[in-house]
């Protein structure tokens, strides 16, 4: 099974696809579109190297290039596509900075460094499951079940992640 980035699981909601398909070759629908996002993401927001922004999904650095110039232009051209990668961007900031709050939080400042790449590493299958969860709901009521759960599952995590602090076992 493959572990998801929340940066996956939030392009598979926008772009109404199984994250999963990200890591395939097709080119079908929004699949590439949701590859692209991705990359995207990685190099400009997370700052990796173009080679590293694509090997996720098995592609090159030419790809990653191609990637952010075709989201550039499509968001010049295309107001829906434009909404789409805003909402991309604001969902995958808007859960960063929950992290770096909660981190902060439980770590203090000190400890910001570990934090959202092992954070990330680690919640990722509970994003994937939440997307499973709140696929296909419309009603606001069970979303907001579905937030509730997640976070409690995330205070689970950090519990956990404490705990593993505390034996010495992160690094």
């Amino acid at each position: 099974m493959i572990e998801f980035m929340y940066y996956e699981i939030i392009a598979g909601i926008v772009l109404r696809i199984d994250p999963e398909e990200m890591f395939t070759d097709s080119r079908k629908g929004t699949i590439p579109t949701a590859r692209q996002f991705c990359m995207c993401y990685r190099r400009k927001e997370l700052k990796m190297e173009q080679a590293e922004a694509g090997a996720r999904y098995s592609k090159d650095h030419a790809t990653v290039i191609h990637a952010i110039k075709t989201i550039k232009n499509r968001c010049e051209t295309n107001k829906d596509f434009r909404n789409r990668w805003n909402l991309f961007l604001k969902k995958c900031k808007d859960e960063r900075n929950r992290l770096q709050e909660v981190i902060i939080k439980d770590y203090g400042d000190s400890e910001f460094k570990m934090s959202l790449t092992e954070l990330d590493r680690r919640h990722t299958n509970l994003m994937y499951h939440l997307y499973n969860f709140v696929e296909g709901l419309g009603d606001e009521d069970h979303i907001l079940m579905c937030i509730k759960y997640y976070q409690n599952k995330l205070t689970e995590l950090y519990r956990i992640m404490s705990k593993d602090d505390n034996q010495g076992t992160l690094g």
